[in-house]
């Protein structure tokens, strides 16, 4: 990236000295009070002490300022008025003084020895300018994941690897503050994205990153968080790819990177359908022009392998533009048994763990996922998932592709006449589908699928009827079936409210600690 000589508005106009061995550890807050006070008491609990913790509120409504303050002196609370992530980072890197740089979201934690590894790392190797780590999945803090975030990997070119993925998280990294005086901060006109913009500026302009496995930082899920607001997401991922190929600038850009930049517009085209954002239309016209111009370069392994993309990455990119029915007269049906051959050997070569099988996973779920997606492939598709449910068991799918997980045990109740008839299923949505989608159910169809949305209630799912809660007393129901990955524990709740008690409830995900109504061979839980 050529050197800029003018003032961005990125730029930062630091205020204070740098202090050799400190680090800054700025924490932007906005309505944040649930969760502030365990960012704030990661923060201190650093086994590398030499830390400021700089709380920038962003013009909060709640509590938030007040919780901040009861951790002075130990904490420096700031207010930045200015709405918007961007702003309060910046303002923080402002009024920082560490030679490294820290960021924290107010609803995530850092491991307590993750920032003194990661300077000591940088203390070895002056070259590199951001070192990451990865990021675990958690909701409760008492209970956290050991799931690693698919997108935190190390890669070779970040430049071109960044183009396809969001390979890091804000706070799975430590960086040099001199990074910050060379390429600014966090650009105020990106309305969401602003992380994987200035990664991206960082990999353009140079920058030396680094991936430190024996870290650990966690990414909490929750409602609130501001990933949930889909439009807003959309906007920021597709104003960020607009960019993306502008910054460029002096390098060489090939079909390498029109398949990485394939793949983010897939990838954006999900949250654009689910959110129902303005972009979708003009997203759509660009996944159909770039995969028009690499036409036969998805398939080149070098083209593959520039792209920084996994390999079942890009082999999949021609079935998710077949199943999003966008090009759908280019590709054909050829293409797409093609590709799932490629697909197969790569899995049966070497089972991988995510992220490379995160884009399968992702494409069998989307394909029950109504009204979004329908493509005239579907069906080449699902053969392939049943037969891949068919050759693993339910363990091994449940760590590496959860979209079949339920499908296994599903088939294991079934072929163990574990479920006494007539039986339930509760739940109507897409989970519910791709059972009975892609389990061979013949004489062992539920007798109705119960469902709490009235809307719901009276129409049909696969030929089984849809029913009210308050139908199935009179039905004489031997036993209900929880269908729902993310839900199960609030659907088990709700079967205790309106199932009777003699009737077996049974579940895929969670456990329980009542008496196993099963066989061990199936290893499926019943309440």
């Amino acid at each position: 990236m050529s050197e800029k000589t003018e003032k961005t508005p990125e730029t930062i106009e630091f205020r204070r000295t740098p202090v050799n061995g400190l680090v800054s550890v700025i924490i932007p807050v906005r309505d944040g009070a649930q969760h502030l006070a365990d960012a704030i008491n990661s923060a201190l609990a650093q086994t590398y002490r030499r830390v400021e913790v700089i709380v920038v509120d962003n013009g909060s409504k709640d509590a938030s300022p007040t919780i901040a303050r009861r951790f002075e002196p130990h904490v420096r609370l700031i207010q930045e008025h200015r709405p918007g992530a961007h702003h309060a980072r910046n303002r923080g890197l402002a009024e920082s003084q560490g030679e490294y740089i820290q960021f924290l979201d107010h609803d995530d934690l850092l491991d307590a020895d993750k920032i003194a590894k990661q300077v000591a790392r940088m203390k070895i190797a002056p070259e590199t300018d951001v070192i990451f780590g990865p990021a675990y999945i958690f909701r409760d803090p008492s209970l956290l994941d050991a799931r690693t975030s698919p997108v935190v990997r190390p890669a070779g070119d970040y430049a071109t690897a960044l183009l396809g993925n969001h390979l890091l998280t804000t706070h799975s990294m430590l960086a040099r503050r001199s990074i910050y005086e060379r390429v600014g901060g966090f650009d105020p006109e990106m309305p969401a994205q602003e992380d994987w913009d200035w990664w991206y500026r960082v990999a353009l302009a140079g920058g030396v990153f680094e991936y430190e496995k024996r870290t650990k930082s966690y990414y909490r899920r929750h409602p609130g968080q501001s990933t949930g607001n889909r439009n807003a997401m959309a906007h920021g991922m597709f104003l960020r790819l607009i960019k993306a190929r502008g910054l460029w600038e002096d390098r060489t850009w090939g079909p390498a990177q029109d398949l990485a930049l394939l793949k983010a517009h897939l990838d954006l085209h999900d949250w654009c359908v689910r959110g129902g954002d303005e972009h979708r239309e003009a997203n759509e016209a660009m996944i159909h022009d770039m995969a028009v111009s690499l036409g036969a370069r998805l398939w080149d392994d070098r083209t593959h392998r520039d792209s920084e993309l996994s390999e079942v990455e890009a082999l999949l990119i021609p079935l998710r533009l077949a199943q999003f029915g966008i090009v759908d007269r280019t590709l054909g049906a050829e293409w797409v048994a093609r590709s799932l051959e490629r697909v197969d050997a790569v899995l049966r070569r070497a089972w991988p763990k995510q992220p490379q099988v995160f884009a399968l996973d992702l494409l069998i779920r989307n394909l029950f996922t109504e009204p979004a997606y329908t493509s005239m492939h579907d069906e080449t598709i699902l053969n392939y998932a049943k037969q891949l449910a068919a050759r693993r068991d339910a363990s091994e799918l449940r760590k590496t592709l959860p979209s079949l997980y339920a499908i296994r045990r599903f088939g294991d109740l079934l072929l163990h006449g574990v479920l006494p008839m007539p039986y339930a299923i509760y739940g109507a949505g897409s989970h519910t589908k791709r059972l009975l989608s892609m389990v061979d159910v013949k004489n062992r169809m539920p007798a109705v699928i119960v469902d709490d949305n009235p809307e719901r209630s009276g129409t049909m799912m696969n030929g089984v009827p849809i029913v009210s809660p308050s139908r199935v007393n009179g039905l004489g129901i031997h036993a209900v079936l929880v269908s729902s990955d993310e839900h199960e524990m609030m659907l088990r709740r709700r079967c205790a409210e309106v199932i009777p008690s003699n009737v077996p409830v049974f579940g895929f995900y969670a456990p329980t600690r009542q008496d196993r109504l099963i066989a061990d061979s199936t290893d499926v839980d019943a309440a």
